[in-house]
């Protein structure tokens, strides 16, 4: 070995020769040369690893969202239902009654599982049409709610599960698109919102959580408010976007009072204190689908109410009289009270079954001849607009009783006594197709009421 061939091993700092040099950038240039070559391929790679990046996010959002719907759900999935041709009602038996769904030629489905002593009543269609909703003491001595796919017909799923009975099932007649499937029950003489996904239900008339008695008791300080007006619940509605609740409570002495409770808080945060609209014999409970206005009749009106349930009096100490006896009125909250129809004081024509078309334009009543207390007898069904209001005209005549719209405002039914039936009558509210029985000699029926979904 060389001496400059030694020095160069054991000092590698040692400057490379201009050869040297000169071959390892003939080296580099041609590691560039070959990265310049790769580089397109190279470049080829990159979109499809984003793509396959977005498909992995996109997988990903989409379990995570999976997971928070099936959780929200609590297991509780409902398939779509086509109940476009479907009337339901009940169908009273030998013993009992049970819910039924039928076509306009009389095909009648009975709700699966119902035994004989039973009785459903209180049927509602969810606003979608795919389940029809009714009370029923089925599974218990305790009324429960239940819910039914009529399409496929099995067997109705228990949606309440506490020992307490249940009246009165109303869902919004409004598509407000607000939160959750629910809707408004009588539970223990109270108004409570129940939620069939939880099976759950909070009262909310009267409002809870707020003060005590005077005693210092538990009682809400709206318990003893609403003492005043009467001693239990009995009807009640959803109105003006599910601001209000309508509710009538029975009285001790005589008749119902008619309540209104707006849900939303006051400045403070506070419930705000019931307003009483009016007290009467009876009163049958509707709302404008398209405005969202209480729609309300009312059988021999009575003294009105002061907020500690006294008759409310004049200046003069006397307790005013109204202009009429019984009509049909419409309360928007903040247009006040307009009357549709009415009686003068002292005649017999009386009003019960108001419902307002979809649309809002039209509106039908019962009409009868009052007899005392709520008794009376039918005269006919009659139809207004509430576009132009005039004197109203007559569908049909004779024994008839809950009236109903279809969807498409025009399509109506009810239920009319024929040949010794209560039977299911289905027409036309513009006279184009006179109304037909539909159930003939088949049974005696109830409370018809058309799918959300019905063409």
């Amino acid at each position: 070995m060389s001496e400059h061939e030694q020095d160069h091993i054991e000092n590698p700092e040692t400057p490379e020769t201009p050869t040297e040099s000169a071959e390892k950038q003939s080296s580099l240039m041609d590691v560039m040369k070959l990265n310049m070559k790769l580089e397109p391929s190279t470049n080829n790679l990159k979109p499809r690893a984003v793509k396959r990046i977005m498909i992995m996010v996109v997988l990903l959002l989409g379990l995570a969202y999976g997971f928070y719907w099936f959780i929200s759900k609590k297991g509780d999935f409902v398939r779509p239902s086509d109940t476009s041709k479907m009337i339901g009602a009940v169908k009273v038996q030998d013993s009992g009654a049970q819910a039924v769904v039928l076509d306009e030629s009389g095909k009648i489905t009975e709700s699966d599982g119902w035994e004989k002593g039973k009785t459903d009543r209180d049927i509602a269609w969810d606003p979608q049409g795919n389940r029809l909703f009714f009370i029923s003491d089925r599974k218990e001595s305790t009324y429960h709610i239940f819910r039914w796919d009529p399409e496929r017909n099995g067997s109705p799923d228990q949606k309440s599960i506490d020992a307490a009975g249940r009246s009165n099932l109303r869902f919004d007649a409004q598509d407000t698109g607000k939160g959750d499937l629910s809707a408004l029950v009588l539970v223990r003489g109270t108004v409570q919102e129940f939620t069939p996904q939880t099976a759950k239900s909070t009262q909310i008339m009267p409002p809870v959580g707020f003060g005590t008695t005077e005693e210092g008791g538990k009682s809400s300080y709206f318990d003893t408010m609403y003492k005043n007006f009467g001693t239990s619940f009995n009807r009640a509605v959803w109105f003006g976007n599910r601001r209000y609740v309508a509710a009538t409570m029975r009285r001790e002495d005589r008749g119902e009072s008619l309540v209104v409770q707006d849900l939303e808080p006051d400045k403070d945060g506070k419930p705000q204190p019931p307003h009483i609209l009016m007290v009467g014999e009876r009163f049958d409970l509707s709302v404008n689908p398209a405005n969202g206005a209480l729609v309300f009749s009312v059988m021999h009106v009575l003294p009105m109410l002061k907020m500690d349930g006294s008759p409310m009096t004049d200046d003069s100490g006397k307790v005013p009289e109204y202009d009429f006896e019984h009509g049909v009125f419409m309360f928007d909250p903040g247009k006040g009270l307009g009357r549709v129809t009415q009686s003068p004081k002292g005649a017999p024509e009386c009003f019960t079954a108001p419902v307002v078309s979809p649309d809002g334009k039209k509106i039908l009543f019962v009409v009868g001849k009052y007899k005392k207390d709520t008794a009376f007898d039918t005269m006919g069904l009659f139809e207004m607009s509430l576009e132009q209001p005039g004197q109203p005209t007559l569908i049909d005549q004779g024994e008839v009783s809950d009236p109903a719209f279809g969807p498409d405002s025009n399509h109506l039914a009810f239920i009319k006594r024929d040949n010794n039936y209560q039977a299911i009558f289905v027409g036309m509210a513009d006279n184009t197709v006179s109304p037909k029985n539909i159930t003939g000699s088949s049974g005696n029926f109830m409370t018809p009421i058309f799918s959300p979904q019905y063409k």
